[in-house]
């Protein structure tokens, strides 16, 4: 089986290291991920910090920026530094999240998903908390701006992903914690 590549351009060893973990443990929960999306909360959130691997190939199809929640960045640097699983928090929760179903926002019209958090005490509580993944204008070449808690991307990223095909895909949301 392939998995994440030995050499990913921007990802740290123990970023890679860990999502090859989440991978092996999706695997181990009946999952066979055709997308697994890696976001690294520890660089900063002007860098691009969220690939989107197939496992099978062990390619990059997607290198791209990702916002991280306004609770994770208290002193407002561009830096996730706290994370949390608790309502209200406004902060990302790391670990292995399922991506589940798609919906059609009514607002603009984008297509986000559900997520599931699958590491208990770490993001267990994203359903309740309305984490997802989605498009959002504050995201874009460059720069990242501040979510509620979701992993927003740009417009035309979360249509990429889209297109890639979610159905079967795993999220792995690195961050020190």
């Amino acid at each position: 089986q392939a998995g994440v590549p030995q050499h990913t351009e921007g990802m740290s060893r123990t970023t890679r290291a860990h999502a090859e973990q989440a991978l092996d443990c999706s695997r181990k929960l009946g999952r066979d991920p055709t997308l697994l999306i890696v976001a690294d909360m520890r660089l900063p959130s002007s860098a691009q910090r969220l690939w989107a691997i197939d496992p099978r190939t062990s390619e990059v199809v997607l290198r791209t920026e990702v916002a991280h929640g306004r609770g994770s960045d208290p002193d407002r640097s561009g830096r996730a530094s706290v994370f949390s699983n608790t309502p209200g928090s406004l902060m990302t929760s790391v670990g292995l999240y399922a991506v589940s179903e798609a919906y059609r926002n009514t607002k603009d019209g984008s297509t986000r998903r559900r997520l599931d958090g699958l590491m208990v005490g770490f993001n267990d509580a994203a359903r309740e908390r309305a984490v997802v993944l989605h498009p959002a204008s504050y995201v874009r070449a460059g720069w990242a701006g501040h979510s509620e808690g979701c992993p927003a991307v740009s417009y035309p990223v979360m249509d990429q992903l889209n297109e890639r095909g979610l159905d079967n895909a795993v999220l792995w949301i690195e961050g020190d914690q």
